[in-house]
């Protein structure tokens, strides 16, 4: 580890215990000593002496689960992500091309602290009533990144010296490509966060919370997956072996244009087809068309009173 990465892990691992102590000295709870949840029958009781089950706790989840605005929202936070999801493979685009993890890890250091400061320019914009308008706008700005990050890549080579160094304008380009693409990301994260706070249900605590939560982190990772599973599966490619036949990759690129980690050696091969780019264009038709039909679906959402959210009125 070089001693900036040292400094900084030093830097940031003391700053989450500092802030770690200071939440367990200062924040206290609010002890009420009888909380009563009613939904179509189905009481919690949260006091000193008895605390809701496992079964009372899946129960609740299951109530809220039946709220049908729920479900609706629990189908749009889940599909947005989807035309992000070769979004992971931009990295691995741009080691192939030569460019070095090391200075990617050190790209994302640096971004670090600006994004830390992303969250409270933003809170100024998601106290409105309608934080789901903002939402649907970073997710479009999102696409259009997205679209700009493939058309650099794609024109790479137009940024490498005679050297076949990169020069100084790609790493200009590709620090403001990551800059605003980190906060549009931030963006609608914030945004979306900020409408499940007005539609949660404070009497259930952080269970409705976190269930709110966990649909959007399981969109993100099922992108995230299928969209390196797609490269995958799609790219075909031709080995470096004597009459050898045409078969579709079962490795991910990860050195170069022309080179494959296979499981059990490492072999020269020659890429035939490379889905990146029109898989990417592909799904940034699909998340324009998510946009598109969403709006009717989140300004239904956003109309919702906001009663309909509790558990108790379903």
């Amino acid at each position: 580890m070089c001693p900036i990465h040292q400094l900084l892990f030093y830097v940031f691992g003391s700053l989450s215990i500092l802030v770690s102590l200071i939440v367990l000295a200062f924040k206290k709870e609010h002890n009420e000593k009888r909380i009563k949840v009613e939904s179509d029958g189905l009481i919690l009781n949260n006091d000193e002496t008895k605390k809701p089950t496992i079964l009372d706790t899946y129960k609740t989840i299951w109530k809220i689960l039946l709220i049908r605005p729920i479900r609706i929202l629990i189908a749009l936070v889940i599909t947005y992500r989807f035309a992000f999801s070769t979004e992971s493979v931009i990295r691995l685009k741009l080691v192939e091309n030569g460019f070095s993890r090391e200075k990617l890890s050190l790209m994302r250091i640096i971004l670090s602290p600006i994004l830390i400061c992303v969250p409270i320019i933003l809170s100024r914009f998601t106290k409105g009533p309608k934080p789901l308008f903002l939402f649907r706008r970073f997710v479009a700005l999102k696409i259009l990144i997205i679209c700009l990050f493939s058309i650099f890549l794609f024109n790479l080579n137009l940024f490498k010296t005679e050297t076949k160094q990169f020069s100084f304008l790609f790493y200009i380009s590709l620090f403001l490509l990551s800059l605003i693409n980190e906060f549009f990301a931030f963006g609608a994260y914030v945004t979306l966060g900020s409408f499940h706070a007005k539609i949660s249900d404070r009497l259930i605590g952080g269970t409705y919370m976190t269930f709110l939560a966990f649909w959007p982190n399981l969109g993100s990772n099922i992108s995230r997956t299928g969209g390196l599973f797609l490269i995958n599966l799609l790219t075909f490619k031709k080995c470096g072996v004597p009459n050898s036949d045409i078969k579709r990759n079962d490795t991910i690129s990860v050195l170069n244009s022309t080179t494959f980690i296979n499981s059990f050696k490492t072999e020269k091969c020659e890429v035939l087809f490379d889905p990146f780019y029109p898989l990417t264009i592909f799904l940034i038709i699909f998340g324009l068309i998510w946009v598109i039909i969403s709006r009717k679906y989140l300004k239904l959402l956003q109309n919702v009173p906001k009663s309909e959210w509790k558990i108790y009125s379903n």
